[in-house]
C-alpha cells in the first residue's frame, strides 16, 4: 500500500511468504520463506534485477536505485546502479 509509481507495491502474485522486505525510492524486494530474493517495481537501472547467482538470502536493503542482500554463506552482493561505487562490495569484507 501506499504511493504505487512505477508498481512498487504491486506485488507478484505466487510470491507467497515473505520473511524480510526493504523498499527503495522506486522499487521493493522481497525475501520469501523460500529464502529466495524478489524485486519489483521501477527497474530502470536493474536495482530489481536480482543476479542468478544470488542463493539463499538472510537479508536484503534496498537502496535509492541499487538493492544489497547479504546471503547464507554471508556473502554481500549489491546489484542496480553503481553511482559513485555503491554497488562496489570490498574484496576484504569478509562474511
Amino acid at each position: 500500500f501506499g504511493c504505487n509509481r512505477f508498481g512498487k507495491c504491486e506485488v507478484p502474485p505466487g510470491l507467497g511468504p515473505v520473511v524480510s522486505v526493504s523498499t527503495g525510492y522506486l522499487h521493493t524486494c522481497a525475501v520469501g520463506a523460500d529464502d529466495q530474493l524478489v524485486c519489483f517495481g521501477h527497474n530502470l537501472e536493474e536495482q530489481c534485477q536480482v543476479p542468478a547467482d544470488v542463493g539463499p538470502v538472510l537479508a536484503v536493503s534496498a537502496g535509492y536505485s541499487h538493492t544489497c542482500a547479504v546471503e547464507a554463506g554471508g556473502r554481500l552482493t549489491c546489484f542496480g546502479s553503481n553511482k559513485n561505487g555503491r554497488c562496489d562490495v570490498p574484496v576484504d569484507l569478509g562474511p
